[in-house]
This record gives structure tokens, sequence and C-alpha cells, in this order.
């Protein structure tokens, strides 16, 4: 559950700037269009969820570490969730 209202709107806002959502073994990986990996990383930052431990973005893709207790598929499907919401 997120701590921030208004995260996860903007995280639904940049829907049509995310590409796919992929987990692997550990992490979490957002393909997202060219040049918008860094401001879609820092929102889910300030969303502060609780499944997430940390974002690592380039250009076009974000990595995104669960915490401890969340597998990455459970993660993936929840941030797929909230970047479908403008969809």
């Amino acid at each position: 559950s997120a701590r921030s209202g208004s995260e996860p709107a903007q995280l639904a806002a940049m829907a049509d700037l995310v590409v796919g959502v992929k987990d692997g073994a550990a992490m979490v990986v957002v393909h997202t269009k060219p040049g918008v990996a860094a401001a879609i990383a820092t929102i889910l930052d300030q969303a502060r969820l609780d499944s997430i431990l940390g974002t690592i973005a380039g250009d076009d893709t974000i990595f995104v570490v669960p915490e401890r207790k969340v597998s990455a598929r459970t993660l993936a499907k929840r941030l797929e969730q909230l970047l479908s919401r403008a969809r």
C-alpha cells in the first residue's frame, strides 16, 4: 500500500510512457519510452510503496528492487495495476 496519496495517480498519468513491466528472479524491469525512466523512478521512490526497496533508472529502463518479503512477480503485477489506471 502507498504511504502517500498523489504518487499512484502520477504513475497512472505516466502509463502511456511505459512500454512494459517484467519480473526477474530478484527484481522488476520497467521499460519506458526514451528519456522518461528517471521521472517515473522518482515517482516510484516518492510513493514509498511498502513493496519497493529502491529503484535505479537509465534512459528508458528502470530496475525496481522489491522488499525481501515481496516476490518480483507480485511487485510486477502491482506496478502493472498502478500503471494501467490511466489506460
